[in-house]
């Protein structure tokens, strides 16, 4: 396996692909969505029930683009994350499972039993300064990267969540 010393964020834009259509659709749909909701619902309080009315409907429209048929995964779900035996036998020789690269400090969750925070379908690519779009990937609630033995002996604080491929866990039923 290899990743040491690196954040999975310096390397996570390998997984990512551009957005399609639909993700710019949706995207735009959650954007106009939040600016409703300040706009109307903050600044023009006597018109409360009207711009509930109107988010409710934007709100409706997001989540039909939200919905991914093949989505297996889903907030609350219970999980368990595969051995590390399992995990090495999904990794190619960069330590990638579709091309999101296991990292280091993920092990130590190896065999436990997690909850699925949220599906992940976008992320923002901090090099490419860009959202991109990922596959079969979540992220698992109090999952976070301690930073330990990062960028020499500092470490990091950053607190980052870890990104989960799919096949890296099993649903607990």
């Amino acid at each position: 396996m290899q990743g040491g010393g690196k954040c999975q964020l310096q390397v996570v834009y390998h997984s990512g692909g551009p957005l399609t259509l639909s993700d710019r659709v949706r995207t735009f749909v959650l954007r106009l969505n939040s600016a409703l909701k300040r706009r109307l619902v903050h600044h023009f309080s006597a018109m409360e029930q009207a711009s509930a009315a109107g988010a409710c409907a934007i709100n409706r429209a997001a989540n039909r683009l939200l919905s991914s048929p093949g989505a297996c995964y889903q907030p609350g779900d219970q999980v368990e994350v595969l051995t590390m035996e399992e995990i090495r036998r999904t990794l190619d020789g960069n330590g990638c499972c579709g091309r999101l690269q296991f990292m280091p400090g993920m092990a130590r969750f190896a065999g436990t039993r997690c909850t699925v925070l949220k599906p992940v379908r976008t992320m923002f690519d901090e090099r490419a300064w860009k959202m991109v779009r990922v596959k079969d990937t979540v992220v698992l609630r109090d999952v976070i990267c301690d930073g330990a033995g990062l960028y020499d002996k500092e470490g990091c604080d950053r607190c980052c969540y870890y990104f989960w491929k799919t096949d890296w866990l099993r649903k607990v039923r």
